[in-house]
């Protein structure tokens, strides 16, 4: 009987391996895609799509409608946008907040200071006629001596270390602190190269300043140019194309754009190199009163997609104005002025952080971040 049922189990043994050997080699286990086969498109794919969705962020069912107004034109409409610093500093911002909120915030844009021109800015946020702007704030300096931080010139290297210099340091820290006890809340900066003197005659040296009309906007500025032998001219930038038409002002000071941005070019044909001022920054802020209306979720978005994006312009604006210069010389026919002391006009600004550093307590702080970064550039 063993016998019998071993006999058995071998016929079983031997029809098996006959099924087996018909039906070739067997497959191997599968082994997962290499990084260079066609299903890793895929796979990168999914996985965007995953990273996109984790970064959504939805707190409850109320939607924000922000109304923003700036003082500047629609920036983003010059050129192509993914090589425009004015479009991620503002639009790429606005579109990726609503992204990541899924329309729970959304935002009314005006340009042109249509609903408040840049004096009354101020007084709109605080008061919560306003809910967001983007403006200068030196332009408020004598009420929030900290808001001249946007317009110290001779500091920083370009654009991008500004911006890093801002954010590594107590910089912005001083700076928040400052303008959330006026009833605003910075989000983050455009961030402006290239600023310089842009003239009707020739500036090679700085004899050509002595006795020159120049628009200045006030506060520091207008203690340099004092100083600097110019005769100071107090008008806002709006109206820097016709003063300079009508010989109101033979210089004004402002970033390469405004050739184009608000025409200079047809009236004043020459410009000062280099530019003295790498760090022109222009401030998007949130009315506190309506900032205090969001959850804390979306406070925490909005401050993180600020900062994503004023480093995304920043580091565009490192050369988008020297490309932009090129293309405005050859279309006002304008003309380079290669200045011949620049140590000298450097040098000057001296009167800006004295003048600046004694207006309180965090200013003289800011003043010594600035200079401390002055000499670690061996500047």
């Amino acid at each position: 009987m063993k016998k019998l049922v071993a006999l058995v189990l071998i016929g079983l043994m031997i029809v098996s391996l006959a099924a087996c050997g018909g039906k070739g080699t067997p497959t191997p286990d599968p082994v997962p895609p290499s990084s260079g086969s066609d299903s890793s498109g895929a796979d990168e794919e999914t996985s965007g799509d995953e990273a996109a969705s984790s970064d959504i962020v939805v707190v409850g069912d109320e939607k924000y409608n922000v109304v923003f107004n700036s003082i500047l034109s629609d920036l983003s409409t010059s050129g192509d946008p993914q090589n425009n610093s004015g479009y991620y500093a503002t639009k790429w911002f606005f579109e990726e907040v609503t992204r990541r909120t899924e329309g729970h915030i959304t935002f009314e844009e005006n340009y042109s200071g249509a609903l408040f021109k840049t004096a009354e800015v101020l007084d709109a946020l605080s008061g919560g006629a306003l809910d967001m702007a983007l403006t200068t704030t030196h332009a408020y300096g004598e009420v929030i001596p900290e808001g001249f931080m946007s317009n110290i010139p001779g500091w920083a290297e370009d654009p991008y270390d500004a911006h890093t210099t801002f954010r590594d340091t107590d910089l912005w820290k001083l700076y928040d602190e400052a303008l959330r006890e006026n009833g605003v809340v910075p989000t983050h900066m455009l961030i402006v190269g290239n600023y310089g003197f842009i003239s009707k005659t020739p500036i090679n040296n700085m004899a050509d300043f002595k006795g020159k009309l120049a628009r200045a906007s006030g506060g520091l500025f207008t203690v340099w140019f004092d100083a600097l032998g110019f005769s100071s001219i107090p008008l806002s930038v709006s109206e820097s194309y016709d003063a300079m038409q009508k010989g109101t002002i033979d210089i004004d000071s402002m970033g390469w754009g405004g050739f184009d941005s608000f025409k200079l070019g047809e009236v004043a044909k020459y410009y000062a190199a280099p530019a003295y001022h790498q760090a022109n920054c222009v401030t998007h802020l949130f009315s506190e009163k309506f900032w205090n209306t969001l959850p804390q979720e979306y406070q925490d978005l909005i401050l993180e997609v600020g900062n994503q994006a004023e480093e995304k312009s920043a580091q565009i604006a490192v050369t988008e104005q020297e490309a932009k210069i090129a293309e405005y010389t050859e279309t006002y026919g304008l003309t380079r002025c290669d200045f011949e002391e620049m140590d000298a006009l450097i040098a000057s600004m001296d009167v800006i952080y004295d003048k600046w550093g004694g207006m309180n307590v965090r200013s003289d702080q800011m003043v010594q971040i600035m200079k401390d970064h002055i000499a670690e550039r061996g500047v």
